[in-house]
């Protein structure tokens, strides 16, 4: 997010403005919505840099002629905790 300064990506953090018709309204986040809305950026901000990286690796990778070569990247970052990384890693391979 290069350009975009801390104070107004913390600003539209906590805080949700939302329009109707010509008027303007700004609510504070409780608690709970702050979480949820660090969260959510978080995990864009992720989605898009693996998104990135897998678009260069794969322009890197282009071959002229058909080739057999193959790269396999595995994205975990929906994975909630070590504890259901664990189990479902258990069911898959055990």
């Amino acid at each position: 997010m290069e350009g975009v300064q801390l104070e107004v990506i913390i600003f539209y953090v906590i805080n949700i403005v939302t329009t109707w018709g010509n008027l303007l309204f700004l609510f504070h986040c409780c608690y709970v919505q702050v979480y949820f809305a660090r969260d959510a950026l978080a995990k864009h901000i992720y989605a898009q840099l693996f998104l990135w990286i897998v678009t260069e690796l794969n322009k890197s990778l282009m071959a002229t002629k058909k080739t057999s070569k193959f790269i396999g990247v595995l994205d975990i970052y929906g994975f909630v905790s070590v504890r259901f990384y664990c189990a479902s890693w258990c069911v898959t391979f055990l």
